[in-house]
């Protein structure tokens, strides 16, 4: 009696499992009386249709306006452009307030080494692209920055900090 009881329990609380085998049967019964091209034993798949013509979105460049000069406006629409993301642009904005690409921080880190570049990346953990030529072209140094970000954006202290950039940006 103990047990029929807690079965009875556990059917109480369960009961939202049983009604969808239920309902199915219910469809499958309705369908099968009444009819709809499909027989009880015919199994009914779905191909999606590609449509005849590509679909065509047309790309808007999206810009930002940054309160600071023609050339870190030019940076800071050209972090916009090749990464869709405001949280990169603040984060950057964030890391490197001048937006100088040859910036050096002030400060050295815990382990001993500056940050360096646009989006001040660690001389310990990227010396093999900030002692290349690349580096000091700005637009390779954004890039290397927003693969760096895809990866791991908490990467960057600024990404913890971005939303003080909001400030001085606008997003249109």
């Amino acid at each position: 009696m103990n047990n029929l009881s807690n079965e009875l329990k556990l059917l109480k609380k369960d009961w939202k499992s049983l009604i969808m085998p239920i309902v199915v049967a219910i469809v499958i019964l309705w369908m099968v009386i009444f009819g709809s091209g499909v027989s009880a034993n015919q199994v009914v798949t779905f191909e999606p249709k590609l449509p005849e013509q590509e679909l065509v979105i047309p790309w808007k460049v999206k810009r930002a306006e940054f309160k600071g000069s023609l050339e870190q406006n030019e940076k800071v629409n050209y972090l916009y452009s090749i990464s869709n993301s405001k949280d990169f642009v603040l984060t950057v904005l964030a890391e490197n307030g001048t937006l100088d690409h040859m910036r050096r921080s002030i400060k050295i880190g815990k382990n001993g080494y500056y940050d360096k570049g646009l989006c001040q990346v660690n001389q310990q953990w990227h010396s093999a692209f900030i002692n290349s030529p690349d580096f000091k072209d700005w637009r390779k140094q954004a890039r290397y920055c927003l693969e760096v970000f895809k990866k791991r954006p908490t990467a960057f202290y600024g990404y913890y900090v971005r939303g003080k950039m909001n400030r001085v940006i606008t997003f249109n």
